[in-house]
């Protein structure tokens, strides 16, 4: 049903290529609750802590490259899957108002999801659902993650910033992880942020209206013209 996402993995590759400071901004509960338990400055992660995040990070990763996506969404954050219970009602019922107001990452998902499904098949999907959906269907995979390893790790209170590297050793990201039910798991919605930021950069690289560069992303992840029609009112 899905095809790569040629370009959508571009814009992946760059947020992979300049965020190394922009991972554990983010304006969601779960971070939010996760910076307000502690007022301690951020420490280096102990070897315990360490293992536990890695096992976390292990995980989702071999998750990703076995197209397990049940598995994957047992490793993200509470508010990663709130998000995504928010894209499957917008995508069902959504008009451009609504649409318009989120991000270009959550713009160009919602038009993937309208080309793929029809609205009452999206309207049943929870957020773990339609996450499991996503990462059996090769929207979400490993190909920015494949080859990274963390690097050093600093923890405050529920919240951990791990740098990742790539094949590159100049080439940085970060990664929050957000500790809940005494296990570690990953917090996305960061990643989603700095999506954001790039895909607007890109299309003020290109001089393009932003709308415009997410139909062309989701055209080229389609591999078919997608409309801007696909935003309106099922």
């Amino acid at each position: 049903m899905y095809r790569k996402r040629e370009l959508a993995a571009v814009a992946a590759l760059l947020l992979a290529l300049t965020s190394t400071a922009c991972a554990g901004g983010g304006d969601n509960a779960s971070s939010e609750a996760a910076t307000q338990s502690t007022s301690a400055e951020p420490t280096a992660a102990t070897p315990e802590e360490l293992a536990e995040i890695r096992k976390a990070f292990d995980g989702y990763r071999n998750a990703l490259q076995n197209g397990d996506g049940k598995t994957a969404a047992g490793w993200i954050s509470k508010s990663t899957v709130e998000h995504y219970d928010e894209l499957a009602a917008l995508a069902a019922t959504g008009g451009p108002e609504e649409i318009g107001e989120r991000g270009p990452t959550d713009r160009m998902t919602v038009a993937l999801l309208r080309h793929d499904l029809a609205p009452e098949e999206i309207g049943s999907l929870n957020g773990t659902a339609l996450f499991t959906y996503a990462v059996e269907q090769d929207v979400i995979d490993d190909s920015t993650i494949a080859s990274a390893e963390l690097d050093e790790v600093t923890i405050s209170g529920d919240r951990a910033v791990a740098t990742v590297k790539g094949d590159n050793a100049e080439q940085k990201a970060q990664l929050t992880f957000i500790r809940e039910s005494d296990s570690w798991r990953l917090d996305l919605m960061s990643m989603m942020e700095v999506s954001d930021k790039v895909i607007a950069e890109l299309a003020k690289q290109r001089g393009v209206d932003e709308d415009e560069l997410v139909l062309q992303l989701a055209s080229a992840a389609a591999g078919t013209t997608v409309e801007k029609a696909i935003f309106e009112r099922p």
